[in-house]
């Protein structure tokens, strides 16, 4: 029987059923531990075939490898397009790396990697690259504050006009809400690693006077609401949550506490108005809030309904049963609200029945108009989407406009874009003025109109679109982008 071996070609004696490895044995030829053979060395030899023997050896290699710096561009909008600051120069790492080559008859068929060992890491180049525009400044009434890279920055009195406030780069944008007089902002930053069962906490600061250090106000696990009262100087309202290993990563308390601070840092300690509850179906993901203008009470809004908390109550009132929508996921829909400037009624997002699916699972959202009085609802627009966010111009008056998101696909609310619509308070008059048609829609968020009072005369809407913030103006639909770092993901206008 011919034998292929080591680039030759040699006969050899053969007995029926014998296995290849003892075949080759006898006639002196042996398989070394990594060689192999075609047949397998453990398959008997039935026919008159040829056997190859193929030589297999080991190489281990070990060299030092150059790891390549990467550059990352940090855009700022402090700087003007097109201007270059190297902040940081790049430096290649070196590793070690053992490869083990597997060698065939003199061929190299494989070569992997058994080991590698860092011997210095490299040394990222960093790069601040200006997208400041040099565009005309607007013009802005009160203050305007955006969340931006984990840093919070304001703007007041112009677009040119612009200032950070915190920059721990950790604010985790779940709370962000200026004051109503615009004197402080309230934020919410990340737990640092010594906190590892708590999610966040809730601070403070001062936004005139610099000199004023930041606030602590010992609140933690904020996930779902807190703010303002609206009708007390320096004191807070808020709900909490119980850290969880399990998605979405908390259960909520559905409670609501007030803290008062003091100028000079001092936190009173927290008064519970709500204790914690079930908060109803899907009360693990948490209620949301909305203050009456009054600031005498509060609408609670859960997934399945919405309740009336005053100052005078213990208990909340129930206004509303809302049909819960099943998102078939771990999170949960709850209807937004806003108040009617005469604090009697309120627009809502409601959750509509359909005729072809389960209750649960109806694609349709309205915008109504719902009264507190007599607990009636009229529809506005139908279809506009899960996420609506309707929100009343500040003139607090009969001529109020309404603002509120459409959803492009109204049936795929929950992943569709939205756009901008204006509307008057009955329903009509409905113009879409973001962005421009055939643009790409926006990011479901909440608009937020420019105060009245100040130097500027303009209906303004301030909007995120594509991580910037733009400026919409009303009246004469002109639109102009004021940040150019595409990072924006709050913001927050008193």
């Amino acid at each position: 029987m011919p034998v292929d071996v080591d680039g030759q070609t040699v006969n050899i004696s053969v007995r029926s059923g014998q296995v290849v490895e003892n075949a080759l044995s006898e006639n002196g030829i042996e398989l070394g531990e990594l060689d192999r053979s075609i047949p397998p060395r453990d398959a008997a030899l039935n026919t008159s075939i040829t056997i190859y023997v193929i030589r297999v050896t080991e190489e281990i290699e070990t060299v030092q490898e150059e790891i390549p710096f990467t550059t990352n561009i940090l855009p700022n909008e402090t700087m003007l397009f097109g201007e270059r600051r190297i902040i940081q120069e790049g430096k290649n790492g070196i590793r070690e790396v053992t490869y083990r080559h597997i060698i065939e008859n003199g061929s190299e068929v494989n070569n992997s990697i058994i080991s590698t060992t860092i011997l210095s890491e490299p040394q990222n180049e960093i790069i601040m690259e200006g997208v400041q525009s040099p565009n005309i400044p607007v013009t802005l009434n009160g203050k305007l504050a955006y969340l931006i890279a984990g840093n919070a920055w304001m703007m007041e009195d112009s677009t040119k006009n612009r200032r950070p406030l915190v920059t721990t780069g950790d604010l985790d944008a779940r709370v962000f809400s200026l004051s109503p007089d615009g004197e402080w902002l309230l934020y919410s930053r990340t737990a640092g690693a010594d906190q590892s069962e708590v999610i966040n906490n809730l601070w403070v600061i001062n936004t005139t006077n610099a000199s004023l250090k930041p606030i602590n106000l010992g609140i933690q696990n904020v996930v779902s609401y807190a703010d303002w009262v609206p009708t007390e100087s320096r004191a807070v309202v808020y709900t909490t949550a119980e850290p969880r290993d399990t998605s979405p990563g908390w259960q909520a308390n559905n409670d609501l506490s007030i803290v008062h601070f003091t100028l000079d840092g001092s936190v009173f300690s927290p008064t519970t108005w709500l204790e914690s509850n079930s908060g109803g179906v899907y009360g693990w993901w948490g209620s949301n809030y909305s203050w009456n203008p009054s600031g005498k009470s509060i609408l609670i809004l859960q997934p399945d309904g919405m309740d009336l908390l005053t100052y005078s109550k213990k208990e909340p009132t129930h206004l509303l049963d809302i049909m819960t929508y099943q998102t078939h996921s771990n999170w949960a829909w709850t209807t937004q609200a806003e108040w009617n400037s005469d604090g009697k009624s309120v627009f809502m997002v409601n959750h509509r029945k359909d005729e072809n699916s389960s209750s649960e699972d109806s694609p349709h959202f309205d915008l109504d108009i719902f009264s507190i009085q007599d607990g009636t609802y009229i529809s506005l627009r139908e279809d506009v989407g899960m996420f609506a966010y309707p929100s009343l111009s500040p003139k607090r008056s009969v001529d109020d406009q309404l603002a509120y998101l459409q959803a492009s696909f109204p049936l795929e609310s929950d992943t569709s874009p939205y756009r901008l619509v204006v509307m008057n308070q009955d329903g009509s008059n409905a113009r879409e003025l973001f962005p421009r048609e055939g643009a790409e829609g926006m990011l479901p968020q909440q608009v937020q109109w420019q105060p009245v009072g100040g130097d500027s005369t303009d209906t303004l809407i301030a909007v995120i679109y594509l991580g910037n913030i733009w400026l919409v103006n009303v009246e004469t639909g002109l639109l102009q982008q004021i940040t150019g770092d595409g990072l924006t993901v709050k913001i927050n206008w008193r």
